[in-house]
């Protein structure tokens, strides 16, 4: 009874378990040092076969522990090379940016981080133009990849914070042609672009000059012959001619201070420089402008910093430039309102600003405001020629004047001088007293 169940239930189990482990191992995956006459019976058969199987599995295993082996050092290989590629990208000052055909962000450097003040894990597959907004020199490149980009395409961009950026887009492409990836590299070219707006406006004001000189010395040779016989005519006239002679003179020695103006602004006159304290200087044209701004209702501002160092400088002409800029920001405010006047040292250069709160420059006459003869005041306040002579001064002096204006928010006139030496009002003092 007992061998009948043995047989009918555990043998025809065994054969059914061996009959399975048949179907998973192949013939050739059995041992070969396995010798058949152990495998008489289905217990013997059943061990080599789970033998068979385990050899099985210990194979795949390795294979599989290879294979994971594999996929780690090309994973970590393929960390070494984006490392890479974000090290050259951080190496890069300028902005750089990947992106992918929907033009979201897949990496970009660390100076483009530190100008948005953002962190990668925000920006992640991301537009540009969602972090950044109009202030992303990319912004364009939506409108790019739309067009299919097929080539390297340069601009010039200009973003709503006054920034100029040359910017470049680069597409990746596949094997097929079609676009995978755009690289974006954006170097901001402001100061260039204003250095080269300030060379174009020194030769454009050095060929006005020259003009001007000779146009001057022109008129001026008449002028005095008028004024000569005005004045000899004067002792025999009656009164009342006498007074067409008196009106005659007016107008023309009027005409001979325009002249002498065109004269200063093309720099013909000699300058005589001494070492001069620029503040003392601007202390000077505020005492002397001091009554007329009160009874305007003009309140001064000062922050002059102490312990600048000496300029070589002509005294009375830098005195005319801040006497021009003082008038010029008082007529700007048309009334009551507040001038302000700072002074502060950038490295080798000194700088000096005259700003007002008064109604400003529209964009359209800034570029226009260092030409001689043109004002932005009403007919008969100004002869135009105010910043055109400050200009040509501090030029002489290796200078630089610069204006800073929006309509409603007032105008900043800055003069910017070299340092000559390391020297301090200090010395100045010792050379004084030795």
């Amino acid at each position: 009874m007992i061998y009948f169940f043995f047989n009918q239930v555990v043998i025809r189990n065994l054969r059914g378990l061996l009959a399975i482990f048949r179907d998973v191992l192949q013939e050739e995956q059995r041992p070969p040092f396995r010798d058949r006459s152990l495998e008489r019976d289905e217990v013997g058969e059943l061990t080599a076969a789970a033998e068979a199987m385990a050899e099985h599995l210990r194979q795949s295993r390795r294979k599989q522990e290879e294979y994971a082996r594999h996929l780690e050092e090309s994973a970590a290989e393929l960390a070494r090379s984006q490392e890479l590629l974000q090290t050259v990208f951080n190496g890069i000052t300028d902005l750089v940016v990947l992106l992918d055909r929907d033009c979201r962000i897949k990496m970009v450097n660390r100076a483009f981080l530190a100008r948005y003040g953002v962190d990668f894990t925000r920006m992640d597959n991301r537009r540009c133009g969602e972090l950044a907004g109009p202030l992303c020199p990319f912004a364009e490149c939506a409108v790019l990849a739309s067009g299919e980009l097929g080539r390297a395409v340069t601009r010039e961009v200009k973003l709503a914070g006054g920034e100029i950026f040359l910017v470049h887009f680069y597409p990746v492409l596949a094997d097929d042609g079609a676009l995978q990836n755009i690289v974006c590299y954006g170097k901001e070219i402001t100061e260039e672009k204003q250095r080269e707006q300030r060379a174009q406006q020194t030769e454009k004001m050095a060929a006005i000059g020259q003009l001007a000189a000779g146009v001057a010395h022109e008129i001026n040779n008449p002028l005095g012959v008028i004024l000569c016989h005005a004045e000899l005519l004067k002792s025999s006239l009656s009164e009342r001619e006498l007074a067409d002679i008196k009106t005659i003179e007016k107008h023309a020695l009027s005409c001979k201070r325009i002249v002498a103006d065109l004269l200063n602004f093309s720099r013909s006159r000699e300058q005589i420089r001494t070492s001069t304290s620029l503040n003392q200087v601007i202390e000077e044209v505020l005492e002397l402008t001091a009554a007329q701004f009160r009874q305007q209702g003009i309140t001064v501002e000062t922050a002059l910093a102490p312990d600048l160092p000496l300029l070589e400088l002509d005294p009375d002409r830098i005195k005319q430039v801040f006497l021009n800029l003082l008038i010029n920001a008082a007529q700007a405010l048309a009334g009551p309102g507040k001038i302000s006047v700072y002074s502060r040292q950038r490295g080798d250069l000194v700088e000096a600003e005259v700003a007002d709160n008064g109604r400003g420059i529209p964009p359209h006459q800034r570029e226009r405001i260092f030409e001689p003869f043109f004002t932005t005041k009403p007919p008969g306040q100004g002869t135009g020629l105010g910043l055109s002579v400050s200009y040509g001064i501090v030029r002489n002096h290796d200078g630089e004047i610069k204006v800073s204006s929006e309509p409603g928010r007032g105008t900043r006139v800055t003069v910017i001088m070299p340092v000559p030496a390391c020297r301090h009002p200090e010395d100045h003092e010792k050379e004084e007293n030795a």
